[in-house]
C-alpha cells in the first residue's frame, strides 16, 4: 500500500455516530494505563485485528503524548521499536482527528509503520485540512 492508497482511505467521510474506546479508563493510575494499553496493541496485532490495533496504537500514543519528558522516556524504554514506530506514526497521523481511524477500511498499523516521517507529516496536514473542510 502506497502514500496514494493510504491517503484515499484516511480521507474517507465518516458516518457521524462513532466513537472511540479506550483500552484504559483515564482514572487509572500510569503505570495500569500504560500496561493496559500496551498488553491490548500487541494482543491486536498478534491477532492481525486492522482497527484494533489502529486503535490501540492511537491510544497508547495519546498516552505518552501526555506525560511529562521524563516520563515519557521511561516509559517508551519499555516498548520496541517495532511498536514505538507504529505508535508514533498512528498517534502522529490520527491525533487531529482521531475517529477518521474508524473511517478506515485499508490502512493497517504495519502500513503507518512502513512510511518515511516526511510522509507522516504530510498525512498529519492533509487530514487536518481535511478535517477543515469538514466543519
Amino acid at each position: 500500500m502506497d502514500y496514494e492508497d493510504i491517503i484515499l482511505d484516511i480521507l474517507e467521510p465518516l458516518s457521524g455516530d462513532e466513537q472511540l474506546i479506550s483500552p484504559y479508563d483515564d482514572n487509572m493510575d500510569k503505570k495500569t494505563q500504560f500496561s493496559l494499553a500496551f498488553k491490548a496493541l500487541r494482543r491486536s496485532t498478534q491477532l492481525k485485528s486492522r482497527l484494533l490495533s489502529l486503535i490501540n496504537a492511537y491510544f497508547l500514543g495519546k498516552f505518552l503524548q501526555n506525560l511529562g519528558i521524563k516520563e515519557r522516556n521511561k516509559y517508551r524504554k519499555k516498548i520496541t521499536t517495532h511498536y514505538l514506530v507504529m505508535v508514533d506514526y498512528t498517534f502522529d497521523i490520527f491525533e487531529p482527528k482521531p475517529l477518521q481511524l474508524l473511517a478506515t477500511r485499508l490502512v493497517s498499523v504495519q502500513h503507518l509503520k512502513k512510511l518515511k516521517r516526511e510522509d507522516v507529516t504530510k498525512l498529519r496536514e492533509e487530514l487536518i485540512f481535511f478535517a477543515g473542510a469538514q466543519n
